[in-house]
Parts: structure tokens; C-alpha cells; sequence
């Protein structure tokens, strides 16, 4: 029998299948049945710190070139403590919390993923596709976006700051989610 098992950023896996970031993944009951059908490890819903207007459903727009699909419900910080804590108690996969900030605001990157680590991640996802907030001016071309706002993740130095914000303070692994839309990725990267 082939082994499937595999290490990545310092985490062990039984098998490579890593369920990413959807709607399959905002809530306990639906990650487990996932673990028990297989999967290698877990990343996620898109945890917030704050759910803000326009962030608790389901969104799609239509634009002159076509349409969008803004996403699906956010999970809050508290629901995703309260799911992280019984995951650790009734899975055995490494579960990667995808998170998503406030701008560029170091303090509220550091205090959610802190909270997240507590809660039993055994690593974070730095979503970098979040939007300026906080009068946050992003140093990049107005026409890059043609259907979304501008996100952090399109900036080096913005995106830089997100990272190490993160990093500083968590002494779990952290992933960079990033964004094809960043006119320079190798900057970003």
C-alpha cells in the first residue's frame, strides 16, 4: 500500500488532500463529516474579527463585461473559537484557519489569530484579499480592478505588514493566501 502521508510549513498530514477554504468548512458538523470521508486537512471559512454589513450573505454582481460571485457567509471570531475547540477534540487533521482582517491593522490581524491559535489552529491563513479599511491608500494602478475592490493583497508593502503582523504574533505556521490580481506577485510573495 502506497503511504500518503506528508509534511508541509512543519505540520503533518495523513494524506495530501487538503480541503480549502468554502462553504463546507464554516461549520464542525460539516469539517468532521469531511475528516471522516478522508480529507488530509482542513482550511477554514473565512473567519472575521467583525461581520460588517454586506458581509453575512451571499452576494453576486453584475458588471457591463459580466457577472460575480462576492462569496458566501463569513464566520465570526467567536463561532470559529467555539468550532476550533470541539474540531480539536473530535478530528485528528491539521485544521488551518483562514482568516481575514481589517485592512492593514496590525493590532487586529495579531489579537484575532492569537485568539485562533488558543482556540486549537494549528496554523493560520493569512487571507490577503481583504479590502482598505481605516483610510488605508494602496500605492497601485485605480484600473487593476475591474470587478472587486482593491484588496491588501496587491501591494507588497501592504501585504508585508498583514504577514508579519501575523507572524509576530503566533507561534503557529502561517500561509499567505494570495491574490492573482497583485500586478507584481513576486512582490507580494
Amino acid at each position: 500500500m502506497p503511504v500518503l502521508s506528508t509534511a508541509f510549513a512543519g505540520l503533518s498530514f495523513k494524506n495530501p488532500l487538503m480541503v480549502g477554504s468554502c462553504s463546507l468548512t464554516a461549520d464542525a458538523d460539516a469539517i468532521e463529516t469531511l475528516v471522516k470521508a478522508g480529507a488530509g486537512s482542513i482550511v477554514t471559512k473565512t473567519i472575521s474579527p467583525e461581520i460588517r454589513a454586506g458581509q453575512s450573505g451571499f452576494k453576486a454582481g453584475r458588471y457591463a463585461t459580466g457577472w460575480t460571485c462576492k462569496a458566501d457567509p463569513r464566520v465570526s471570531l467567536p463561532q470559529a473559537e467555539d468550532m476550533l475547540r470541539r474540531l480539536r477534540q473530535s478530528t485528528d487533521v491539521p485544521l488551518i484557519a483562514n482568516v481575514i482582517g481589517r485592512s492593514d491593522n496590525a493590532r487586529v490581524w495579531g489579537e484575532t489569530c492569537q485568539r485562533l491559535g488558543a482556540a486549537g489552529a494549528h496554523a493560520i491563513q493569512v487571507d490577503l484579499n481583504c479590502h482598505p479599511d481605516d483610510g488605508l491608500v494602496l500605492d497601485i494602478s485605480p484600473n487593476l480592478s475591474l470587478f472587486d475592490d482593491f484588496s491588501v493583497g496587491q501591494e507588497p508593502a501592504a501585504s508585508a505588514r498583514v504577514t508579519k503582523a501575523v507572524k509576530d504574533a503566533v507561534a503557529i505556521p502561517v500561509i499567505a493566501k494570495m491574490t492573482l490580481r497583485a500586478p507584481d506577485i513576486v512582490g507580494v510573495a
